[in-house]
C-alpha cells in the first residue's frame, strides 16, 4: 500500500489521514455516495477537507489493474499544478494494492477552498455577482484560459461541467478547475475530445448566456478576434455534439 500525506498542517490533521484506515474510520457530512466512490466533508482543527474514498480502482477491467481512478485523480491534480491552474490543494492519497498490481480502496483528501461555489449553483441560484457581465467576463476569461492550457499539452479534462468549476464570491474571482480523475491526454481524436470539453462547457453555458458571450469565450479559448471556416466547423461540432447527428459521423 502506498500512503502520502502533506506534513505542512498541523499535527491533529496529519493524525487523522494519517493512514488509509482512519481515513475509512471517519465520520463527516455525506456529500455524494455512489458504488465506486462516496465524498465526505470533515472539520478538523478548524479547517475544513473533503475526503473522496473510493471502493474499487474503477470500472470494468480498471476496478483491478492499471491506473485506479484515485491515482488518475491524484496525477491529475499534480499536473494542473504544473500547468499553473488553480486547483484545491492535495492534503493526503493512497490507495491498497494487492500481489503488487491489483487496485483495491484508495482515498483523496482535498482542503475546502474558503468562500467558493461552483458555477452551476452561482448561476442557477441567480447570485448577484453572476448579474455582473464584467464579473462573468472575468470568470470566462480564466476559464478559456485554463482550457488553452490543458488542450495545448494535448489534455482533456472529460468532465468539464459547471459543478466541477469553483469561483472565488469576490468582485474580482479566482477559478479553480477540479474533479478530474477521468482526465487524460490523448495521442489521436484528440479534436473531437476537445470539442467534449468545450460542449460541456456549453450545456450551462447556453442556458445562462447569451450568443454573443458564449462566442467571445471561444475566442479568448482560440486566442483570436476572427473566426476562420476551421473555427466555425469547430464551433458546429461543439454545438453538435450531445446529439445524435454528430455521433453518427
Amino acid at each position: 500500500m502506498m500512503w502520502f500525506i502533506n506534513q505542512n498542517y498541523p499535527e491533529a490533521v496529519t493524525a487523522a489521514f494519517a493512514s488509509l484506515e482512519k481515513v475509512f474510520a471517519l465520520q463527516g457530512e455525506k456529500l455524494s455516495s455512489h458504488s465506486l466512490s462516496e465524498v465526505i466533508r470533515v472539520e478538523i482543527a478548524g479547517r475544513v477537507f473533503y475526503v473522496k474514498r473510493y471502493f474499487w480502482g474503477g470500472k470494468n477491467l480498471r476496478r483491478y489493474i492499471g491506473r485506479s481512478r484515485c491515482c488518475a485523480e491524484w496525477e491529475n491534480l499534480q499536473f494542473l499544478q504544473k500547468l499553473n491552474i488553480k486547483a484545491p490543494a492535495v492534503v493526503a492519497f493512497g490507495e491498497e494494492k494487492h500481489l503488487g498490481f491489483l487496485t483495491g480502496r484508495g482515498a483523496l483528501i482535498t482542503e475546502e477552498i474558503e468562500n467558493t461555489r461552483d458555477l452551476a449553483y452561482i448561476a442557477e441560484q441567480q447570485h448577484p455577482l453572476f448579474a455582473s457581465y464584467s464579473w462573468r467576463l472575468q470568470v470566462a476569461k480564466q476559464v478559456a484560459d485554463y482550457l488553452a492550457r490543458l488542450h495545448a499539452s494535448r489534455f482533456i479534462h472529460n468532465d468539464l461541467n459547471w459543478r466541477n468549476i469553483l469561483v472565488t464570491l469576490e468582485e474580482i474571482p479566482s477559478v479553480y478547475f477540479l474533479d478530474i480523475p477521468m482526465g487524460r491526454k490523448y495521442l489521436t481524436s484528440f479534436k473531437r475530445f476537445a470539442a467534449k470539453d468545450l460542449a460541456y462547457l456549453d450545456k450551462k453555458g447556453k442556458l445562462y448566456t447569451s450568443k454573443t458571450f458564449r462566442l467571445k469565450f471561444y475566442k479568448l479559448y482560440k486566442k483570436i478576434t476572427r473566426l476562420t471556416i476551421e473555427d466555425k466547423k469547430n464551433i458546429q461540432r461543439i454545438a453538435q455534439f450531445f446529439t445524435d447527428k454528430y455521433h453518427a459521423r
